[in-house]
């Protein structure tokens, strides 16, 4: 995971630098748990093996120091930002969309 996360940063650096005189930007966004259905599926695992939902659930939220989970539209909302006019100067970057998790 480190190593291939590791390439796509530098990839996306290597785009971003290449696309710049062609007015293209990149940048990619690392989330920490997002409230999808991926998620509900290993919440999902964990309540089969018996554990209380509502603990699996907590125990998600309580991994990022917000105490919450990252909602899809807030990530929709940074990417309708880096894609509009007013993020055209926005690139090169990793955007971390993690509710203070330092992972």
């Amino acid at each position: 995971y480190c190593a291939s996360k590791a390439g796509l940063l530098g990839l996306g650096r290597c785009v971003a630098l290449e696309g710049a005189a062609l007015g293209i930007t990149c940048n990619s966004i690392s989330p920490t748990w997002v409230e999808t259905e991926m998620l509900q599926s290993y919440i999902d695992a964990e309540v089969a093996e018996g554990a209380p939902y509502a603990e699996v659930r907590a125990k998600y939220e309580a991994s990022n120091p917000q105490g919450q989970l990252v909602q899809p539209g807030e990530i929709a909302e940074l990417v309708a930002f880096l894609v509009s006019d007013a993020g055209r100067a926005m690139t090169m970057a990793d955007y971390q969309v993690n509710a203070g998790s330092p992972w």
